[in-house]
This record gives structure tokens, sequence and C-alpha cells, in this order.
């Protein structure tokens, strides 16, 4: 485990709480949550309103990980297609 814990944003706590009602949710450091729904696996990360990619997360999408940014519980729900 690194050093210094990931800094979260605000808004994960939220996204967390909503999504572990219909899918299992994983807490990672290089992106924030590694989500299990329906026999699928999604790669999320919180951004805050100002929030921007780091230097890894930039590094996995150019290397083709299907890694989303979300910034709500609803766009977290239609990303893993649990609200449409």
């Amino acid at each position: 485990m690194s050093r210094w814990a990931a800094k979260r944003d605000a808004n994960e706590a939220e996204i967390v709480r909503v999504l572990e009602q219909v899918a299992l949710v994983h807490r990672l450091d290089d992106w924030d949550l590694l989500v299990y729904y329906r026999g699928r696996l999604f790669m999320l990360d919180v951004k805050g309103a100002k929030g921007r990619p780091t230097t890894a997360q930039e590094r996995l999408i150019r290397d083709g990980w299907p890694l989303t940014y979300v910034r709500t519980p609803d766009e977290a729900l239609r990303v893993i297609d649990a609200l449409r």
C-alpha cells in the first residue's frame, strides 16, 4: 500500500452508498472504484467539480483501460447501466 492514502473526493461517499445498493464496490488507489454489476466490471473514478485526471489515470486510458469519470450517483448508475 502507498505511504500516502489516496485523496477521496467529497462526493465519493454518496456515489459508493448508492452503487452498493445494486452492485459490489471495491475502492482502489490508481482509480477510485471497481464495480461489479450483473456480470460486468466497471472502472470508475469519482471527480469533484474541478477534478482532473492523475498521471496514472491518464496512462491507464492511454493504454486502453475503460476508465470512466463520474461526478454524481446518477451518472455512476448510468455508466453501469443500472439507471436509464
